[in-house]
């Protein structure tokens, strides 16, 4: 019966004015629901003065590999916000930071491409530097719908949606 009487009043929620609030450091690119633990915050910031046995840090990188089609699932999937996009309009940058990364694996899993692979940091410095570019793209405007697309090959006018349109119309002229 007190688990029950528990269970219903965790589901119960509280008044603005009960809730614990933690504010944590703002992080440029960061997006809602990707809040880094304050423990790696402060880890990044110890890293480059910590004496590492052989140089050899307790964190990984990620490398992206040129199979990375700028789904951007990693970034919107990361729940520390290792993984930020940077959009310059033409351009667009996918931005790693190993000091927010808890190595927890789930862009590797959920990348469709199989992009992403785990690596080791050697440099202390890169760990509470500002995000590396991990991948960086250029983005063509589509001649049919005018969105922005980044293309497979240099030369593609029409972005993937509007190309299978266009498929199916001419097989379907070619049919008539």
């Amino acid at each position: 019966f007190a688990a029950l009487q528990a269970a219903d009043n965790a589901l119960v929620p509280q008044p603005a004015e009960q809730q614990e609030t933690r504010q944590s450091l703002p992080l440029p690119g960061s997006k809602p629901g990707h809040r880094p633990a304050v423990y790696q915050e402060l880890f990044a910031a110890a890293v480059p003065v910590l004496d590492w046995q052989a140089g050899r840090l307790p964190l990984h990188n990620r490398c992206i590999s040129t199979a990375c089609n700028m789904c951007l699932v990693c970034s919107e999937r990361c729940p520390t916000g290792a993984f930020t996009v940077r959009d310059q309009g033409q351009t667009l940058t996918l931005l790693f930071q190993p000091g927010l990364c808890t190595d927890c694996g789930l862009c590797e899993r959920l990348c469709p491409a199989g992009a992403i692979a785990r690596t080791g940091v050697a440099d202390a410095n890169a760990v509470a530097g500002p995000p590396a570019v991990a991948r960086q793209l250029s983005r063509n405007h589509c001649t049919c719908c005018g969105k922005k697309f980044i293309a497979a090959s240099g030369d593609e006018k029409q972005c993937p949606n509007c190309a299978r349109e266009q498929a199916i119309r001419n097989d379907w002229l070619a049919a008539l």
